[in-house]
């Protein structure tokens, strides 16, 4: 059931019961500011192909956005996986290539 217009931008209710430790050793509950710069935090290198580039990209947007509805995360997972695949593919590829020089 899709969630209601009005509860669009909420938290989904997996995220209440995650916590995040203040520098102090405080404990408060995690925020979509929080969950954003975890997200924001995960990085590939800016030389990775534009192919592998858009398929982390997607990933990233839909872990984010899993904030909202948790459902997406197994989404984000299968794009992480298929941007490693395709990064893998493209470095055997250009390995088997410099071989047979």
């Amino acid at each position: 059931m899709i969630k209601p217009l009005d509860q669009m931008l909420e938290a989904d209710p997996r995220y209440q019961d995650l916590l995040i430790e203040e520098p102090a050793g405080e404990w408060r509950a995690l925020s979509l500011g929080d969950h954003h710069a975890i997200v924001a935090a995960i990085v590939i290198p800016a030389s990775v192909p534009d192919e592998v580039a858009t398929l982390f990209r997607r990933a990233q947007h839909a872990f984010l956005y899993a904030w909202f509805d948790y459902e997406l995360a197994p989404l984000a997972e299968a794009q992480a996986f298929a941007a490693l695949e395709s990064a893998l593919r493209l470095r055997l590829t250009m390995k088997g290539a410099d071989a047979a020089l």
